[in-house]
C-alpha cells in the first residue's frame, strides 16, 4: 500500500532559508509531503490556530535549529518552540536537528538579543532530551534528515495518506484546504519580511537638553568706581611723611580700571548663566555596551556642572573711602574670561565628566529605552549661531557617530 506521510518542518525563517529548502527537497525526494509555517505575528491568534490544525494533521515533526531563537509570541516563547511543544503534547514523533557549534555561520544567522540567546540555549537543552542530531551545512542536513525519517517510518509507523477510492476525495479536499491556508500564510510571511527589513536591531544613543538652546545676553548695569581725590605734591618738608602716606593710600587709575573690568565680568556671569539638565538616552531596540558620548561646546560658550560665583573674580583691588560710584549704561563689552573660573581638568559629577568646554558620559551599559542625566550650566560669551558637537561610540556601533546640535546666542 502506497502511504504518503505529512512531515511538518519547523524552523526560524530568514536565517535558515537554504536549510529549509534542503529539508523540503529531501522529504519530496523520498516521496512524502512537506508542510510548515513560520514568522507569525504574536498578536494574531488565528495564525496560531492554523498552525495547530496543521500540526494535528502531520504524521511526523521535524525542527531545525540554528543560532536564532525566532519570532516571540506574547507568552515569551518563540513560535518554533511553541510548535515543538505542541507536537510533543500531541504525541507526534519528533526529530530535532541542531546546528553544530563548529559550522560556518553568516552575520545574519547570529542572535543579537541577549534574552533570546538565553532562551535559545534552554530550548536546545530541551531538544537534547529527545531524538536529535547535528548538522554543519544544508547538504549534511538533507542526508541526515532522509536517514532519520526512514528510520522513524519503520519504528513508529503512522496513518499517513492512502490513495484509494474512499480516501481520494477527502484527501483532495484536505490538500486543497491546506494549500489555500499555506498560500495565505506565505503572503503574511512576505508582509512581515518587508516590515522587518526596515527595523534596525541596534542601540540608538541621543543627547538632549531640558531647555531650548537659545540664550539672550543681558548687559549688566554696572557701578563704575571713580577716583575723586588726587595725590598731593610734597612741597613742605615738615609734611612730607604725611603726604607720602596719603599718596600711598590711593589706588592707581590702572587698579580702578582692572577692578571695573573684573566687576563687569562677574556681574555678566551672574546675569547670563543658565542651568538645565543634559540627558543621554538609548532610544534603540537593544542595549548599548561600553558607551561613550563626548559633548563638545564651542569656545564662545562656557559649560560646567557648577559655577562658583563667590570665587569667580580672582582678585579685588583695595578701594579708599574717598571714591564715588557712578551708574553708566553700557553696550556689551568683552568678558574677561580669565577672571571667571575655567576648569581645564576633568571633574566627575553624576555619571559625567566635565571640563570648561567638554562633557563626557562613560557607561558600562545603557539598556534600550533607558537614560542617564546630569545637571549642567551654560554661560554664553558672544552672540552668534553655533553648533554643539556630540560623538557617540559603543560596542554595537561599527564606527563613531557624530551629531551636531544648534545653539543660538543673541
Amino acid at each position: 500500500m502506497d502511504i504518503k506521510f505529512q512531515i511538518f518542518i519547523s524552523s526560524t525563517y530568514l536565517d535558515l532559508m537554504e536549510e529549509r529548502n534542503a529539508a523540503i527537497a529531501a522529504v519530496l525526494k523520498i516521496g512524502h509531503i512537506p508542510i510548515g509555517m513560520e514568522m507569525f505575528k504574536a498578536e494574531d491568534a488565528s495564525s496560531w490556530e492554523i498552525i495547530e490544525r496543521t500540526i494535528q494533521s502531520a504524521d511526523y515533526y521535524v525542527v531545525i535549529v540554528g543560532h536564532k531563537y525566532g519570532s516571540v509570541a506574547k507568552g515569551g516563547k518563540s513560535f518554533t518552540e511553541m510548535e515543538y511543544d505542541y507536537a510533543v503534547k500531541l504525541g507526534i514523533p519528533t526529530l530535532a536537528f541542531i546546528i553544530d557549534e563548529s559550522a560556518d555561520i553568516k552575520a545574519n544567522q547570529m542572535e543579537d538579543d541577549e534574552d533570546k540567546r538565553q532562551k535559545l540555549q534552554k530550548f536546545k537543552k530541551k531538544l537534547e532530551k529527545k531524538q536529535r542530531d547535528t548538522w554543519k551545512n544544508s547538504l549534511e542536513l538533507s542526508y541526515k534528515l532522509i536517514s532519520s525519517l526512514t528510520g522513524q517510518f519503520n519504528l513508529i509507523p503512522r496513518p499517513g495518506w492512502v490513495r484509494n477510492s474512499k480516501s481520494l476525495g477527502n484527501s483532495i479536499d484536505e490538500l486543497t484546504r491546506l494549500s489555500k491556508e499555506n498560500s495565505e500564510l506565505r503572503e503574511r510571511v512576505n508582509e512581515l519580511e518587508e516590515k522587518t527589513k526596515s527595523i534596525s536591531r541596534e542601540p540608538s544613543l541621543k543627547v538632549s537638553f531640558s531647555n531650548e538652546l537659545s540664550f539672550q545676553i543681558e548687559v549688566p548695569n554696572t557701578k563704575k568706581r571713580m577716583r575723586v581725590e588726587k595725590p598731593v605734591d610734597d612741597v613742605l618738608s615738615r609734611e612730607r611723611w604725611d603726604n607720602q602716606a596719603y599718596n600711598k593710600s590711593l589706588s592707581s587709575m590702572e587698579e580702578y580700571e582692572i577692578y571695573n573690568k573684573e566687576k563687569y565680568s562677574y556681574d555678566y556671569a551672574v546675569l547670563n548663566v543658565k542651568k538645565m539638565k543634559m540627558t543621554l538616552s538609548n532610544i534603540g531596540n537593544i542595549k548599548a555596551t561600553l558607551v561613550e558620548a563626548l559633548v563638545v561646546v564651542p569656545e564662545e560658550i562656557m559649560m560646567s556642572f557648577n559655577f562658583d560665583f563667590n570665587s569667580m573674580i580672582t582678585r579685588r583691588v583695595h578701594l579708599p573711602n574717598n571714591c564715588i560710584d557712578e551708574y553708566e549704561e553700557q553696550e556689551i563689552q568683552s568678558v574677561d574670561v580669565s577672571k571667571i573660573k575655567r576648569n581645564y581638568n576633568w571633574s566627575h559629577y553624576n555619571n559625567c565628566y566635565f571640563n570648561s568646554n567638554t562633557a563626557k558620559f562613560n557607561l558600562e551599559m545603557l539598556l534600550h529605552t533607558k537614560s542617564v542625566e546630569t545637571g549642567i550650566t551654560f554661560l554664553p560669551l558672544k552672540k552668534g549661531e553655533y553648533n554643539i558637537e556630540v560623538r557617540y561610540l559603543c560596542n554595537e556601533y561599527a564606527t563613531e557617530i557624530v551629531e551636531t546640535i544648534p545653539i543660538r546666542v543673541y
